[in-house]
């Protein structure tokens, strides 16, 4: 578990296949998006089991996808 993230690992019984399930809830302050996407990045890259990751980023890549004017350009980067 970290400040953004709670993940399990999961067995299917039929095969014995191990693998994580991954859920994040991103921050929704700007001043919180790089501890988020530093902690995301981290955490995925030390997983050795294949990964599925859901949840909400609270991301925006691009000024067309806001409903308003205000827009991170650090979101490009990702």
């Amino acid at each position: 578990m970290g400040d953004f993230f709670i993940f399990f690992t999961v067995k299917n019984k039929c095969d014995g296949f191990h693998w994580v399930l991954m859920v994040v809830y991103g921050a929704a302050q700007p001043e919180h998006k790089d501890s988020f996407l530093a902690e995301f990045v981290n955490t995925c890259s030390s997983q050795t089991l294949p990964l599925l990751v859901g949840g909400d980023f609270n991301l925006i890549r691009s000024p067309d996808e806001k409903s308003n004017d205000r827009f991170d350009s650090r979101l490009k980067r990702i």
